[in-house]
């Protein structure tokens, strides 16, 4: 009869015990190098996925608020098995290295028992460097279609004129 009871109230314990749920996380790539210019926009993807078996709610966001990257969006939804694309943008302020980091977050949404999350920071290395705005604005210019064509023609002109002042000149001789 003693033994009984120990059973009875050990599966009682067990059936009324929380729940513990936990999600997992998925990120890809695990490590990031971004180079630009001192206030050029660079975009890099990184690709979060729910691995676990249950629907969980994301974050994503700097590591860092201070540094000059920003992410978008900052939170959203997965479903088992889903993923999604997380858009990380990068404009560095000053020439350097910057090493900083986006963190990303997952937990259930199930609001039963223990609920346990898992997270991961993706390292991103930045190197910005000074850059020659007025120069690259010149060959991005002069490099398009209707750069050569400009080109060409001021090229032309100054042709013509130098062919003109050297006529003009030989027959004054």
């Amino acid at each position: 009869m003693k033994y009984r009871a120990i059973i009875v109230v050990a599966v009682v314990i067990v059936a009324l015990a929380p729940v513990a749920r936990a999600v997992g996380l998925f990120v890809q790539p695990s490590e990031v190098t971004v180079t630009a210019r001192v206030g050029e926009e660079r975009t890099v993807s990184l690709v979060a996925r729910n691995p676990s078996g249950d629907v969980a709610l994301f974050e994503a966001y700097p590591d860092d608020a201070s540094s000059p990257v920003t992410v978008a969006p900052a939170s959203f939804t997965l479903q088992s098995g889903e993923e999604r694309t997380v858009v990380v943008r990068v404009r560095p302020r000053e020439a350097g290295r910057l090493e900083t980091a986006v963190a990303l977050t997952a937990r259930p949404l199930a609001a039963l028992g223990l609920q346990a999350g898992a997270g991961v920071k993706v390292p991103f290395h930045v190197v910005a460097t000074e850059g020659t705005a007025g120069l690259a604005m010149a060959v991005t210019f002069f490099g398009s279609g209707i750069g050569v064509s400009i080109g060409l023609l001021v090229g032309l002109a100054v042709v013509l004129l130098l062919v003109f002042a050297y006529r003009r000149r030989g027959f004054e001789r």
